[in-house]
């Protein structure tokens, strides 16, 4: 029987066995991240039917229920709404789970509504405003850290934060300790993005535990000593109260900018008008009845999803790193010892899993303030770096979207900043970047194909090969296409020495890929196969050779269908390289060798030259 959402609806309903509920949200979960059509009679039987595994008292259930919602929200994307009233509750349940595992995918969760803008992060508040009096304090505790991860996420901008700060004073004297000690982190990184006017309230407006109201001060001047601020905090003047009415009127745009002080001015994002709110349910688009209950037994149109060609909602891209990557505190280095105490004390932090994310997220910008402050000028900083190789591996596996994102943008920097000399850890952290790129959270996915991208592009050394190599075989097919792509970027753009160390490597997987079940896998292999052919005409021939008819006609047909002006008898000047060892005077006799081949068949002639080889794409 052909899977579909009717299939998996009906199992749905009916299955009660642990085991077999586990095995069925793991196929659920798989169907829905391959693309395939959700479109069914009643897709609000499938949100209602995955209210009880979500509710399970069996954590691996739990667990699974959130995971498969979550990768539902972000393929209906604002259609999800009219179900926000009814799954909220049981997601704010899950946050006062004894395993944290269940509480992360909650948290996870409750991101995906805003980044998909199922909700808009005021709305989402609303709602949860109950959780910071909950009887549970896991609950309390992790509506905060929800709190803090919009902050950063989305900007003060987005919530009348005033409204909140009573709630975060009465957790000051919480009769839990977890409790009180998140209460106080949470003001202060609330002060970090509202500034002295939420000293001002807090001494003028309410009263604080006399216990509290010194090491909470304490804090506040070490953020404001440090300078580190968010742009919100540096941007407006005025009192507290004033947040809501006059930072929220600039607009969503604010909420996105870099959270951080930067180093330069980077202009604001146009403002973008907000989704409809969740109350607006009867204004939905038309289209939207293709979710709804109506018991008609034609279905709907199939929902489209973004293509993978573009930045989707709630992914991360090129440009977005490059904004980020000097977005950090200002630090500064005066001798070597305090060099080492700094990155010692940044390793402490990143490698312990047990610190709050937002510390561990702090620190990875710390790296990048220190490369800006003139680290390199010390010959022993890059040893003290590979020190950091397994903090950063855990930061990059981290189960938190923000831990990983913060990781691979501070990854993709070092690579940029440090090129060849980044090499070794470059090396170490290409399995686990990899690994994420078929992570179900876009921003995760994404942030580890943007990383690979800056460490192909800047790191071009020939220990990353076999790694990709390895990873052209892998099941994924998201993976699959992120590796040709970084293969095409490579042979495009890499010196002559190391492709030619690992060219039958190379060649094993551009065939691989050339056969691909995936069309844009196969597509992009041909792209690589002409670029590899530009510097190797011989051993592209050869490449040729193995390959099964309906693929040599795939690349013959590429050819046929260029233009006959760019073809490998009329090299470009630019794409030819002098041979190892040669002077520019060999040039020419270069170029003339590589216009015969010893092979015996046909040399083909490349597809029409778009100009510069492309760079790694990101979604």
């Amino acid at each position: 029987m052909a899977k579909d959402m009717d299939y998996y609806l009906a199992l749905l309903a009916k299955t009660t066995d642990t085991k077999e509920k586990l095995t069925l949200g793991q196929d659920l979960l798989s169907y829905l991240q391959e693309g395939s059509s959700i479109e069914c009679q009643d897709i609000g039987m499938v949100v209602d039917s995955l209210l009880p595994y979500i509710q399970s008292s069996n954590f691996k259930v739990s667990q699974m229920g959130l995971d498969v919602m979550t990768e539902l929200v972000r393929r209906m994307e604002h259609f999800y709404r009219p179900y926000i009233p009814s799954v909220l509750p049981s997601v704010i349940d899950r946050l006062g789970d004894s395993k944290e595992h269940v509480r992360d995918r909650c948290q996870v969760l409750l991101m995906t509504f805003m980044e998909m803008g199922v909700v808009q992060p005021q709305q989402l508040f609303d709602r949860l405003a109950p959780a910071f009096a909950h009887r549970n304090n896991y609950v309390r505790d992790e509506a905060m850290k929800c709190l803090v991860s919009t902050l950063n996420q989305h900007g003060a901008n987005c919530i009348a934060v005033s409204r909140i700060v009573p709630s975060l004073v009465k957790l000051l004297s919480d009769p839990n300790a977890i409790v009180r000690d998140e209460a106080v982190t949470t003001l202060a990184q609330v002060y970090r993005h509202v500034g002295e006017r939420l000293r001002m309230d807090l001494l003028k407006k309410h009263s604080l535990p006399p216990t509290k109201l010194p090491g909470l001060m304490a804090k506040f001047d070490e953020i404001k000593a440090a300078n580190d601020f968010f742009p919100t905090a540096l941007n407006n003047d005025g009192n507290f109260a004033d947040l809501d009415e006059t930072d929220r009127s600039l607009g969503s745009s604010s909420s996105r900018r870099s959270p951080s002080v930067t180093l330069r001015r980077v202009p604001p994002v146009p403002a973008k008008p907000p989704p409809p709110s969740v109350e607006s349910t009867p204004s939905l688009p038309s289209s939207a009845s293709k979710f709804s209950r109506t018991g008609s037994l034609r279905k709907p149109k199939p929902v489209s999803t973004p293509s993978t060609g573009g930045t989707q909602a709630g992914a991360v891209d090129e440009e977005g790193f490059i904004k980020a990557f000097e977005a950090v505190p200002t630090l500064q280095i005066f001798n070597l010892r305090d060099l080492e105490d700094k990155l010692s004390k940044i390793k402490q932090i990143i490698e312990d899993t047990s610190q709050d994310w937002s510390k561990r997220v702090d620190a990875l910008k710390k790296v990048r303030s220190l490369l800006i402050a003139g680290a390199l000028d010390y010959d022993e900083f890059i040893s003290h770096l590979r020190t950091l190789d397994p903090a950063f591996q855990l930061s990059v596996k981290d189960l938190r979207s923000q831990v990983v994102r913060e990781a691979c943008v501070t990854v993709a920097f070092c690579a940029q900043t440090l090129g060849l000399k980044f090499e070794h850890i470059a090396e170490s952290l290409l399995p686990p970047l990899i690994n994420q790129i078929q992570n179900s959270a876009k921003v995760i996915a994404t942030a580890g194909q943007v990383a690979l991208g800056f460490i192909v592009r800047h790191t071009p050394a020939g220990r990353l090969i076999p790694h990709l190599v390895t990873a052209m075989s892998h099941k994924s097919r998201e993976i699959r296409r992120a590796i040709i792509k970084a293969f095409h970027q490579l042979i495009s753009s890499w010196p002559i020495n190391p492709l030619q160390r690992h060219l039958s490597s190379i060649q094993n997987a551009l065939a691989s890929a050339i056969s691909d079940a995936d069309q844009e896998v196969r597509t992009y292999a041909r792209k690589a196969f002409w670029a590899f052919k530009d510097h190797f005409p011989d051993q592209a021939d050869v490449l040729l050779n193995t390959l099964d008819a309906p693929y040599k006609r795939s690349l013959h047909s590429d050819m046929s269908n260029s233009s006959s002006s760019n073809s490998l008898h009329q090299p470009s000047i630019s794409r030819i390289r002098p041979p190892t060892g040669g002077s520019t005077e060999n040039l020419a006799s270069g170029a003339g060798s590589r216009r015969s081949s010893g092979s015996g068949i046909p040399t083909l002639r490349r597809p029409e030259s778009t100009g510069q080889p492309p760079t790694l794409p990101y979604p």
